[in-house]
């Protein structure tokens, strides 16, 4: 007996919520949903109905929307064309910005306003694109494990538009977090209403959503109003600021100008996010071999490539477009592969862009900017686009670039997508040492009572103690700098290092040659056992738990390759 495909298990279950789940299962999981995929395509690219767990209002019994998967590229291209936003309309723009308009006068007219506002030459976006990333990669290059999501690619997506927008640098943390929710709302809207009950956002009517509104609305209308800045940095990069031409362009409606301009960064700042998590993953499971990436074609490109990485790029960006999923909802009757009759108007459709790979290029970004019929393509994609290259070439230059491990299961962590479409997580690590070869390790201890008495003893110890350290810190010959201080009102010892190589090499090292520890440890609270050479493990992890990480993951070296073997070597360690 033949197994079943997923397509079939799906297909034969009768329970609407149970065969919803199923369907769910599928579509939020990469392997799963190209799976499902595969089966549709061996039939043609049916159309899937399914029922939505959305409670619509009215008397039908529960659940009674159905919803339409398009997977076949002829159904999905008339979609995009004939097909209306309505969906769209109802997310905080209250179906005012673009995306969710469908009238074609009013459409045009703000579409036409937004792409002369985003009109910039390509050599200054190419310079906003490399100064974003100069700005983004201070920290993700400091970090030996670091999110790509997070950390690089949704960073990177808002510094470029905080550059191109006039954003200021001290509204940078609003931003990012009004982006965030805006863009959840946005896939939910999309996909997950669909199959969950909620976007699991605070409340939009809640004060903490009201805030935060208001706040993130209060940056984009300085940026309109062209408010002069006082900034962390010197800008470097000078371009005109597309919110002040916005405002230009909707002169006396401040309520228009905020929609518009935060409208254009969420949207961009998401499918930034996801367009490189996605290239990413997909080089890592399909292309990656030692320091080449090669196509299924044979096509070769080396991780620092120009126009052949490019390709590679393009290419992870047809098979896994950034926005896996559009929604629509039919005008007028409409007939789609594999199903009898026509699609009544007011039928809800999803569609499914990564279906039919590689995507056709057009339909990636929502279809040709060419050609009339696809009203709401993407109208950002020269901004997108030459960011999402140039971040994945970057993290690629990473020297022994990695996916992180998952200590409990021995497998590389996954990328962590909400509801299939938005990607959230995707940790990735690489080996720090060859970019920046400095350590910091800061601990602060608090000292026993009686504190004053206890403080004036440890103030001897480290007089006393001193030649023994130094002795111990130059046959390291990892250390760079090291000191010993009171702090909070002396009540806590700190001490403080600047070293090269492994945490645990580095501090087992001293629990073995520096006595003056034993010591010390009587006069502090929560210390390990002692004498500390007989207790090693043990003095590392109070070490290791009793560390302050640098701030925000930023520690700067003038020498980050350096270490201190060779600066001795060289003659610069002498006096």
């Amino acid at each position: 007996m033949a197994k079943k495909s997923r397509l079939q298990w799906i297909e034969d279950e009768r329970n609407p919520l149970a065969q919803n789940r199923m369907l769910f299962r599928s579509l939020r999981h990469d392997v799963r949903r190209a799976a499902l995929y595969r089966d549709l395509a061996a039939r043609g690219f049916p159309a899937l109905a399914f029922k939505s767990v959305l409670r619509m209002r009215s008397n039908a019994s529960w659940p009674s929307e159905t919803v339409y998967l398009l997977t076949a590229r002829q159904d999905i291209a008339l979609a995009l064309q004939q097909g209306s936003v309505k969906p769209y309309s109802e997310l905080d723009s209250g179906g005012r910005f673009m995306l969710g308009v469908d009238a074609p006068a009013a459409h045009r007219d703000q579409r036409e306003k937004a792409e002369k506002a985003l009109a910039f030459p390509p050599a200054q976006i190419n310079a906003c694109v490399q100064e974003a990333l100069a700005r983004t990669m201070v920290l993700a290059e400091r970090l030996g494990e670091f999110d790509l999501v997070r950390d690089v690619a949704e960073q990177a997506a808002l510094r470029l538009m905080s550059i191109l927008f006039g954003m200021p640098a001290k509204a940078y943390y609003v931003l990012e977090q009004g982006m965030q929710a805006a863009y959840t709302r946005l896939t939910f809207q999309i996909i997950g209403r669909h199959f969950v009950e909620n976007d699991g956002l605070p409340p939009p009517d809640s004060r903490a959503t009201a805030e935060g509104k208001k706040r993130v609305e209060q940056v984009a209308l300085d940026a309109a109003q062209g408010k002069d800045f006082p900034e962390f940095w010197d800008e470097h990069v000078h371009v005109g600021n597309a919110s002040g031409a916005l405002a230009k362009s909707f002169p006396g409606d401040p309520e228009m100008q905020k929609i518009v301009i935060l409208g254009l960064i969420a949207g961009t700042a998401g499918n930034v996010a996801s367009a490189v998590a996605n290239t990413m993953d997909w080089f890592f499971r399909q292309m990656w071999q030692g320091e080449l990436l090669i196509d299924r074609a044979g096509r070769a490109a080396r991780r620092d490539d120009g126009a052949e990485l490019d390709g590679l790029v393009d290419l992870a960006l047809s098979m896994r477009p950034p926005a896996p999923f559009l929604t629509r909802v039919t005008r007028s009757p409409m007939r789609v592969t594999g199903i009898d009759g026509e699609l009544e108007p007011g039928t809800t459709l999803l569609l499914a862009l990564g279906a039919d790979v590689p995507c056709d290029w057009s339909l990636v970004f929502g279809g040709d900017l060419s050609g009339p019929p696809y009203m709401h393509s993407c109208i950002g994609r020269h901004l997108a686009l030459p960011l999402v290259r140039e971040t994945v070439r970057q993290v690629l230059r990473l020297p022994g670039l990695a996916r992180v491990i998952d200590p409990a299961t021995g497998r590389p962590k996954p990328l962590v997508k909400q509801w299939g479409a938005g990607c959230l997580s995707f940790p990735l690590r690489y080996a720090r040492a060859r970019r920046m070869n400095q350590q910091p390790l800061f601990l602060s201890l608090k000292i026993k009572e009686p504190v004053a008495q206890n403080a004036l003893i440890l103030k001897e110890l480290t007089r006393v103690g001193a030649p023994v350290v130094e002795r111990a810190l130059a046959e390291a010959n990892n250390v760079h700098f090291a000191w010993f201080g009171l702090i909070k009102g002396d009540t806590h010892l700190f001490m403080y290092t600047v070293y090269d190589g492994d945490f645990d090499a580095y501090v087992e090292h001293f629990a073995m040659k520096v006595p003056l520890f034993n010591e010390q440890f009587r006069f502090l609270e929560g210390a390990p056992p002692t004498p500390v050479r007989d207790h090693p493990r043990e003095f590392v992890e109070f070490l290791r738990k009793n560390n302050n990480a640098p701030l925000g993951g930023y520690f700067y070296s003038a020498y980050p390759g350096a270490g201190v073997a060779d600066i001795q070597n060289a003659g610069l360690g002498q006096t």
